[in-house]
């Protein structure tokens, strides 16, 4: 059987067993996978439904903070990463989607100020946020007997400060830029990057496997159109199967996601 878990990150993962054993971490660096003994195997009632992610307009982000000399913003002053998107704009993209948990983490940055001068380190408190999910109707529950993680939305702020330190700590050389009405994102070789004048965060999804059946198989509809990924057959075929679906949930979930975020600059 080959066991997946995880559509989250853009690096292949290990072979075991003759199979793909997909692991995911969330920002606690936590992991997990399903018991192969107690994987479901049948097919939950709905796909996971993806919309355009048009809420009413939330606050905008108060930018008005203390800034330390280097021009980031001082280690407790930085915009809650927890705080980038509510409830209401996550399911307005998730629909289906209740947000049982939020995260907060602090993260320790080296800290590269104006004209790229070396400031030391600092801890920029509450920079980090895993949003929790609850999707039952798309097999996408709470972790139950088989052990594994839940659905989760990371976001982790790069740099937050003046436009100058945002700029000279957001690198995107070589990535594709993507289509946003505000701000920028870039496709980071799996991974979605974005910023403002005055922010950058990266923003990521973890997706446990829909259901195991000879392999595993996961189902997106996204704008009323049904996608459908399945993971069998060779490992390589396996492994071209995840790299297809990693590239589609980035345009199609997190980049809208990260569109909410860029609105509220």
């Amino acid at each position: 059987m080959v066991l997946g878990l995880g559509v989250g990150g853009s690096d292949r993962r290990s072979v075991m067993a003759g199979g793909l054993l997909a692991l995911a971490c969330g920002v606690s660096g936590a992991c997990s996978w399903p018991d192969p003994d107690k994987v479901d195997e049948t097919m939950p009632d709905e796909p996971l439904v993806i919309e355009a992610g048009e809420p009413d307009a939330g606050p905008t982000i108060d930018w008005d903070r203390p800034v330390d000399g280097s021009g980031f913003y001082e280690e407790d002053a930085w915009p809650p990463a927890c705080d980038l998107l509510s409830d209401d704009e996550i399911r307005s993209v998730l629909p289906q989607a209740r947000v049982a948990k939020r995260r907060s983490g602090d993260q320790d940055i080296d800290v590269i100020g104006l004209f790229g001068s070396l400031g030391g380190h600092m801890t920029a408190v509450d920079s980090t946020c895993s949003f929790e999910l609850d999707i039952p109707k798309a097999g996408l529950g709470l972790p139950d007997e088989r052990g594994s993680e839940p659905a989760h939305v990371d976001i982790t702020t790069i740099a937050a400060g003046t436009q100058g330190v945002v700029s000279a700590n957001f690198h995107t050389d070589g990535d594709e830029r993507l289509p946003t009405a505000a701000g920028e994102c870039f496709d980071d070789n799996g991974t979605l990057n974005c910023r403002l004048e005055r922010i950058a965060f990266e923003l990521t999804s973890h997706w446990p496997r829909q259901s195991y059946k000879d392999g595993w198989t996961n189902r997106y509809k996204v704008d009323g159109k049904t996608t459908r990924f399945v993971g069998s057959g060779t490992d390589e075929e396996v492994y071209d199967e995840y790299d297809r679906e990693r590239a589609f949930l980035l345009r199609s979930v997190e980049l809208r996601l990260a569109e909410l975020v860029l609105a509220k600059g």
